[in-house]
C-alpha cells in the first residue's frame, strides 16, 4: 500500500516511471551513469563497486551504522531523523544509499550526491558560514542531477515561500508548523540578500538549529540547483563550470561562500520557466 500511494504521489509530481524496487541498486547505478555521462565525468567502476542500495522498509543497514565507530552520534541522530520524515540519505563514506521514497526524484538526486563525494571527495569540518554555503552547494547539485533525469522537477521558488508565509501566518497555523515558517522566511530573506551580492552572515546562521539549518539550506540549494539546469539550457554557463560544482573539494576557507556567489552573479536574470 505504501509502495502504490508513493507511485500515485509521484504521478502528481510529474515523474515518468518509478525506482525499479525489486533492483534498486541497478536502477541507481543506471542514474549516476547518466548524470556523469551528461557532464562528461568518469567515474572508474572499481569506486561503484562497493555502493549499497536499500529501500523503504528495509532498515537493516542502521544497526551497522550505530555499531560504527567513525560515525558521531550526531550524524547518526540525523539519519534517523531524516529517514523518519521519509527522507532519502546518502552516506558516502560508507557507500550507503537510502531512498525513502520509489521516485526517479529521490534516486537521481542521492545518485548526484555520491558522484559529488567519489569526484570531490569526502566532506570536511568547516566554520559555520562556510558549512552553511557547502550543504547549500551539495543540495544544488543532487537537485540539478535529479532535474538531468526529470526535467519536470519543481523546488519551492520566492512566490512560493510568499504565499506559505502569509498563507500559515493568516490560517493561525505558524506555531504547529513553526520550521516550515521559519525555513520560508529565511529563504526570503537570503533571496533579499542576495540581490545585494551578500551572503548570510555567521551571526545569523550559528543561532541556527540543525533542523532549521539542513531545511534553510535545503531550499536555498534546490533553488540554486533548478536556476543551474536552466542556466545551462539558456548557455548562461556550461557544463565545464557545472562539473567542476562535482569536483572542487571547496577545502580552502571561505571557498564555498565565493563559490556559491560566483555561480549567483552568473545566473543573474536567468528566466525560469512557469509551473504547471
Amino acid at each position: 500500500p505504501i509502495i502504490a500511494q508513493q507511485s500515485y504521489l509521484n504521478w502528481l509530481e510529474h515523474e515518468e516511471g518509478g525506482l525499479d524496487y525489486a533492483d534498486a541498486r541497478h536502477t541507481f547505478l543506471g542514474y549516476m551513469d547518466q548524470v556523469a555521462a551528461f557532464l562528461g565525468i568518469e567515474i572508474e567502476p572499481s569506486k561503484k563497486e562497493e555502493i549499497e542500495v536499500f529501500t523503504c522498509g528495509d532498515l537493516s543497514f542502521l544497526k551497522r551504522i550505530r555499531e560504527s565507530k567513525d560515525i558521531p552520534v550526531s550524524e547518526f541522530r540525523q539519519i534517523k531523523k531524516q529517514i523518519l520524515r521519509s527522507e532519502s540519505y546518502c552516506i558516502p563514506s560508507k557507500k550507503i544509499v537510502y531512498i525513502a521514497n520509489v521516485s526517479v526524484n529521490h534516486a537521481a538526486e542521492e545518485a548526484s550526491h555520491m558522484i559529488r563525494h567519489l569526484e570531490g571527495g569526502p566532506e570536511i569540518p568547516r566554520s559555520r558560514q562556510d558549512a552553511f554555503y557547502a550543504n547549500a552547494l551539495h543540495e544544488a547539485i543532487g537537485f540539478f542531477g535529479s532535474k538531468v533525469i526529470n526535467h519536470k522537477r519543481k523546488c519551492l521558488r520566492p512566490a512560493d515561500a510568499r504565499n506559505l508565509t502569509e498563507y500559515l501566518s493568516s490560517s493561525g497555523s505558524v506555531k504547529e508548523r513553526f520550521l516550515e515558517f521559519r525555513m520560508a522566511s529565511l529563504f526570503l530573506e537570503h533571496e533579499k540578500a542576495l540581490r545585494k551580492g551578500i551572503p548570510f552572515h555567521p551571526n545569523k546562521i550559528s543561532p541556527l538549529s540543525p533542523d532549521l539549518f539542513f531545511a534553510v539550506t535545503h531550499a536555498i540549494g534546490y533553488s540554486l540547483g533548478e536556476r543551474l539546469f536552466h542556466g545551462l539550457l539558456a548557455e548562461k554557463l556550461g557544463k565545464e563550470e557545472i562539473r567542476r560544482l562535482f569536483e572542487e573539494p571547496f577545502d580552502e576557507e571561505g571557498a564555498p561562500v565565493k563559490r556559491f556567489l560566483e555561480i549567483e552573479k552568473t545566473l543573474k536574470g536567468i528566466k525560469l520557466p512557469r509551473k504547471i
